[in-house]
């Protein structure tokens, strides 16, 4: 993330490691330890030990500044196929998941593989992270949730 250099992602992808591989945009594999996760929350912030390169911008609104029917884009490697986009609309704003944290609802495509990446909005900013489906299958059947940035912020807030 700009400019901090930390590395937001969901907590169940590290499948409780404390240091994990980074695959970077240029596919470099840099290591990074876990400063700090939240199951609860499903978000871990990363200190990578070298620069993995541009960070996503954080959206500057507490609540995303997203409303109902926002076109949002999703970027994460589903079913080991990475760097891929899927578009969509945000369905709803302030769901909660079954923990009662909030998440954002939307259309747009999540399967398996796309944990952890990011959610934007139409100027590249980051407004989520994609973290789960539901459904009666584990892939997509076009109801997928996203933790918001107000979240995200505050788990950078209270990193080291």
């Amino acid at each position: 993330l700009e400019p901090s250099g930390l590395i937001v992602t969901n907590e169940h992808v590290l499948q409780g490691s404390s240091r994990v591989q980074i695959l970077t945009q240029d596919d470099r594999r840099i290591g990074a330890d876990v400063v700090t996760s939240d199951s609860r929350q499903d978000l871990a912030v990363l200190r990578p030990d070298q620069d993995p390169g541009r960070g996503a911008e954080l959206v500057e609104a507490a609540d995303g500044g997203l409303r109902q029917g926002d076109r949002v884009f999703a970027i994460g490697s589903p079913f080991g196929l990475q760097n891929t986009v899927t578009a969509g609309v945000v369905s709803a704003v302030g769901r909660t998941n079954p923990e009662g944290v909030p998440m954002i609802q939307i259309d747009a495509p999540i399967n398996p593989g796309n944990s952890g990446g990011g959610l934007f909005d139409l100027e590249g900013r980051l407004v989520g992270i994609p973290t789960s489906i539901i459904g009666p299958i584990q892939a997509n059947v076009g109801i997928g949730f996203a933790v918001p940035v107000s979240r995200v912020r505050a788990m950078l807030d209270g990193s080291p």
